[in-house]
């Protein structure tokens, strides 16, 4: 396996072979030290004019593996971070590319945008030309360009989901990006575009934080573009159904990335069963996109809540709930959450209830009542089994803690809320 410079030579002998893709290396401070092509400096003016540089590099301090950015004129571009012992030496990017062919006026806005460079006449002229020729791939296409790219100078194997995305979301709404109800289209580059919004969408809710709104937001669904079927290939014979159909893979995709980064399973799959039944309601197409900001807002909300509560707490009080919440079927006492913080009980529960507010035996109870509740609003379990199952060696015990933290008996609780 070569590294260092070695590779660095390889790098551009090899990538010279793909047509029309650029690769541009700067060094840790910013300047571009070397480029495939003459047409480098142009394509590095608009990263470093569009602070995107800032972004690139601020992100490789702390991560390893690619990064992918989109800009607001569609450019797509893939930084590969290489790395000596964990220290950042050179980065490596990879475009710009288009996922989809690139309309005039979006040359002549992009053009418009450049004027305050400074460049010249001559230079805006080859930055058109060249923008006409760049090349136009899928995600996957480009994302594999990225891995050998990595594993070249890294010396590293990774896969597609080992990358990290950044978009800058005002281009979405004049990026030319393929409209599905044209039936010439390439399906394959269609469908590689959802997954790639897809993966944006989720990014955010991992992150717990929302920017793709209203409009944008919006146009992509209607339009086949965020996990859905595009149109031509959809229900046409009843379209509603198909917008269903959409929000109702986007509503599972991101619950199930809301639990990976620490919301709740219960807490997740309530609000899930909840936008389910929204959904199959809701018949108006305004309704729909109301719906789909919702879904995603809301399970970004959730992710940061639980992010929040991370902070809130000690280290040793975030170790106890995380260990109460993984052992909710099981019957923890202070002692055993005490032995696992390290402190004596006595303790444990002082700092403890300092903290949240209340002692961890009534935290622990709070929790196994409100999972209580989920399986007897979604499962048919009888009440003395939900007992058993969450530990509780005596049904009357299990109904006096239900109705002290749910304001009701289990009974009840079922029949007002089915």
């Amino acid at each position: 396996m070569k590294t260092g410079v070695e590779t660095r030579m390889d790098i551009y002998a090899l990538f010279s072979v793909i047509p029309q893709l650029h690769l541009i290396t700067f060094d840790t401070d910013r300047r571009m030290i070397r480029s495939s092509d003459n047409i480098g400096p142009l394509f590095s003016a608009f990263l470093s004019t569009e602070e995107y540089m800032e972004m690139i590099f601020s992100h490789g301090k702390t991560h390893d593996t690619p990064f992918v950015l989109a800009a607001y004129i569609g450019f797509v571009w893939e930084a590969v971070y290489e790395k000596r012992e964990g220290k950042l030496v050179r980065v490596h990017v990879l475009g710009p590319i288009f996922y989809s062919p690139y309309s005039n006026e979006a040359m002549e806005r992009c053009l418009r945008q450049y004027e305050s460079l400074g460049m010249s006449f001559s230079d805006k002229h080859k930055l058109i030309a060249q923008m006409q020729e760049l090349p136009v791939m899928r995600y996957s296409q480009f994302a594999h360009y990225g891995m050998m790219l990595h594993y070249l100078v890294n010396g590293q194997r990774i896969s597609m989901n080992d990358f990290d995305h950044m978009q800058d979301t005002s281009f979405l709404a004049t990026a030319s990006f393929p409209v599905t109800s044209d039936v010439s289209e390439d399906r394959d580059v269609v469908y590689e575009n959802i997954y790639h919004f897809e993966n944006l969408l989720l990014n955010e809710v991992a992150q717990g934080q929302s920017s793709l709104y209203a409009t944008e937001l919006n146009d992509m669904v209607q339009k086949g573009r965020l996990a859905s079927v595009p149109t031509e290939y959809a229900n046409v014979a009843e379209p509603s159904r198909s917008r269903k159909d959409s929000l109702l893979i986007l509503n599972a995709l991101e619950c199930h990335k809301a639990i990976e980064a620490g919301v709740l399973i219960s807490t997740a799959y309530r609000a899930q069963e909840s936008f389910i039944e929204e959904i199959e309601n809701n018949h108006s197409p305004l309704g729909m996109n109301q719906l789909h900001q919702n879904i995603h807002q809301t399970y970004c909300a959730l992710v940061q809540e639980a992010m929040d509560e991370k902070t809130q707490y000690s280290p040793v009080i975030r170790k106890c709930i995380t260990y109460l919440k993984n052992n909710i079927t099981s019957g923890v006492t202070t002692a055993q959450l005490a032995d696992q913080a390290g402190y004596e009980p006595y303790y444990l529960n002082r700092v403890f209830k300092t903290e949240v507010g209340i002692s961890p035996k009534q935290y622990y109870r709070n929790l196994k009542m409100h999972y209580a509740a989920m399986m007897l609003l979604e499962s048919e379990i009888s009440i003395a089994d939900a007992a058993e199952y969450l530990h509780y060696s005596s049904y009357t015990h299990f109904c006096s803690d239900f109705k002290a933290v749910m304001n009701c008996t289990p009974t009840d609780y079922r029949k007002s809320h089915k």
